[in-house]
């Protein structure tokens, strides 16, 4: 598997058969399911960059993994993206 930042954890939830991404450095309520595992590398790449999504369910993924703080901080991404 792809090497991913320290702070994020990618599993397979095999009830739900869906790619499961949980932070490291927070309780379990922070995470997200994603279908597809390209999603989670992908949410991981943008919280990296310190961007929000456009895409309504990576945003919402994206508010689910981060606290307030970091989210107040993220810039939008752009529509070009």
């Amino acid at each position: 598997m792809k090497e991913i930042n320290p702070l994020f954890r990618i599993t397979k939830d095999r009830r739900t058969k869906t790619w499961v991404v949980a932070r490291t450095d927070l309780p379990h309520e922070h995470h997200t399911h994603f279908k597809d595992l390209n999603g989670c590398f992908k949410l991981i790449h943008l919280f990296e960059k310190g961007i929000k999504p456009n895409h309504p369910y990576l945003k919402e993924a994206m508010l689910r993994i981060t606290t307030p703080e970091e989210w107040d901080g993220f810039r939008e991404e752009n529509k070009g993206c």
